[in-house]
């Protein structure tokens, strides 16, 4: 047993090449050269990419079958190299690990069984959505990181997941050469492309063609929802993301121009491509108005979350963009009487949308569009000793407005989107923009965002609802603790677990705060703390002893102690628990739980106590 990474699934990692003379601008420049040129008939015109049973041969293919070295690779089989990726993939899901008796107890039989087939078409996909939770398991990872730690180790990170967006994509560029010389052992299926080709290239086609009209259709209870058939019990969330980030990975990853198959320095392309040719231009501009869209879409998520859950009477999801419109405008302006009310409003907006411009800007460096300044990233927040306490205790003062609508620019100014106050300022309140270079911009997102709304679908309104303000930029944390033991020990003392006892023995998990007792709550030969955890922290789980100063780490069916938070005045631990009134909190140790989480490392600590 050992902790799956991104690495462990994705080795071995095979390099595709940047073009050249993307390194050397960004894409700002790019946007202020005019180069990019935003278009909100832009998405009329991406019927292309979802076309796989007849894949196109660009410069880069050419000059591939001419390469006898990867024609070579192109040519072998694939079936081994297929079911190795499928198998680490398989690792990974926690549910897929455990005995036929133990899915049916913890109702995982429709997801754990799924077949061979399945399997083939869900891989592509899933291989995508790998990538987009490898990013923001960084980006969340060092929102708690110090700047000395961020410079250190921030670099390490990204060259791993450079050469994994390039591996991916050149894993689905081999696909489509192997379906132009006819070979019939692909590493994909065409179902599954097809859906993967759906899901980002499509999906934006349908949420932001201005022509385009959904067909919608009328369910069994009156509502009105998309004509999804096929469904695929729980993992239609795979074939149909709603996360704008998610979408923006896999658009990228089956861009057939985004990187090359060949070494640029081997053949004539860096000669005759350069910024100014309109080839590199229409590259430049499929890039930039997925990333618009996806940009548009996440904050209209929040925009629209507040909405409907403003503690008004029920919104019709199917209302005219004019009255969505005119949701949102009230909602701003009932945000605060005494102060700018935009202002005020693009604060919260912030909160939410930082997270996702965040990766956006990971994964773009890694597409060779952005020079990387690690002094934009994380700015807004400095955990250092005077801070570190007041974060623990998740105070939110710790949070200046000012500092996170700061970052916020300037990433948007670095990835050419309008600031957050340009766009409701035009768009809802039809006033100037501060920022006039990026005025055509914005007549898309608005034009974009009347199409939004006019197609806005019950579909959409319930899974707004369901991640409304799930995500912002709080680091992942831990229960808030009592400064002192004592006060939990004898909260424990009259805490009932599920028998109706009060058990000798418990714990408290640390990531939602239930006490559980150790003994008698049993099922299986399984206790309490490795039954819930396989719910609560998806296999994994770290909980507090309420009778001794130890943590508990759970991994599957594996678990050790750990030390403690609470240390007595000397700072040493007491596992006697002599006088447990005078055990408080220390903020080092605890600290160094919520990097354990963060990091995702409760596994590689399970593994690594167990061994030694």
């Amino acid at each position: 047993m050992f902790a799956q990474t991104l690495s462990n699934i994705l080795i071995p990692l095979e390099n595709a090449y940047q073009h050249p003379q993307w390194l050397q601008k960004s894409l700002h420049v790019f946007g202020e050269n005019k180069v990019i040129l935003p278009q909100t008939s832009y998405f009329a015109n991406i019927h292309i990419f979802a076309r796989q049973n007849e894949p196109e041969l660009n410069l880069e293919f050419g000059n591939v079958l001419e390469d006898d070295e990867v024609l070579e690779c192109v040519m072998s089989k694939q079936d081994e190299s297929k079911k190795t990726h499928i198998s680490r993939l398989n690792n990974i899901l926690y549910y897929k690990n455990e005995s036929k008796e133990d899915q049916k107890e913890f109702g995982w039989e429709e997801t754990a069984f799924v077949g061979g087939d399945m399997e083939d078409d869900l891989f592509p996909s899933m291989l995508c959505d790998v990538l987009s939770h490898s990013i923001s398991a960084l980006e969340t990872r060092f929102r708690i990181y110090s700047r000395q730690e961020i410079y250190e180790k921030f670099h390490t990170q990204l060259q791993l997941h450079t050469t994994v967006v390039t591996s991916i994509w050149k894993w689905f560029a081999m696909y489509s050469l192997q379906k132009t010389i006819n070979e019939t052992s692909l590493l994909f299926t065409d179902k599954g492309m097809e859906w993967l080709y759906q899901s980002c290239w499509t999906q934006l086609f349908t949420l932001f063609d201005t022509s385009y009209h959904v067909q919608q259709k009328t369910s069994c209870n009156g509502d009105h929802v998309f004509d999804s058939s096929s469904r695929v019990l729980n993992f239609e969330q795979v074939r149909t993301p709603q996360e704008p980030f998610n979408v923006l990975v896999r658009a990228l990853l089956t861009h057939p121009h985004l990187f090359s198959l060949i070494n640029p320095q081997k053949s004539e392309l860096e000669t005759k491509v350069d910024e100014f040719n309109p080839r590199t231009n229409v590259i430049l501009n499929d890039i930039y108005h997925v990333l618009l869209s996806c940009y548009l879409w996440k904050v209209l998520q929040f925009l629209l979350g507040d909405v409907l859950t403003d503690g008004g009477k029920h919104k019709n999801p199917l209302a005219t963009s004019l009255t969505w419109t005119e949701w949102v405008r009230n909602r701003i302006t009932n945000t605060n009487t005494n102060k700018d009310n935009i202002k005020c409003y693009v604060e919260r907006l912030a909160f939410f949308v930082l997270p996702f411009l965040r990766k956006c800007y990971i994964l773009l460096y890694s597409t060779g569009l952005i020079q990387l300044d690690l002094d934009l990233l994380w700015s807004c927040l400095s955990v250092n000793s005077t801070t570190l306490p007041a974060i623990l205790q998740k105070d939110p003062s710790v949070f200046r407005p000012e500092l996170v609508i700061a970052e916020c620019d300037t990433l948007c100014h670095a990835l050419f989107l309008p600031m957050l106050h340009d766009y409701v300022a035009t768009t809802f309140f039809a006033h100037n923009a501060k920022d006039r270079t990026k005025e055509r911009s914005l007549h898309v997102m608005q034009c974009w965002t009347q199409t939004f709304f006019d197609k806005f679908t019950d579909e959409q309104c319930e899974y707004i609802r369901s991640v409304n303000r799930i995500d912002s930029i709080s680091p992942i944390s831990l229960v808030t603790l009592p400064p002192s033991f004592a006060t939990l020990h004898i909260k424990s003392r009259k805490e009932k677990c599920f028998a109706g006892q009060i058990p000798e023995t418990s714990v408290i998990c640390l990531f939602c705060g239930t006490f559980l007792c150790i003994n008698c709550c049993q099922s299986n030969r399984k206790d309490a703390p490795t039954i819930h955890s396989k719910n609560c922290g998806q296999g994994k789980g770290i909980f507090l002893y309420t009778q001794s100063l130890l943590i508990r780490l759970v991994y599957e069916h594996t678990s050790v102690d750990f030390s403690c938070p609470y240390l007595d005045s000397h700072g040493q631990q007491d596992l006697k628990l002599k006088q447990k009134d005078r055990k408080s909190l220390n903020y080092s140790k605890l600290y160094e739980l919520w990097k354990m989480v963060a990091d995702g490392t409760i596994p590689n600590n399970v593994c690594k106590l167990k061994n030694g």
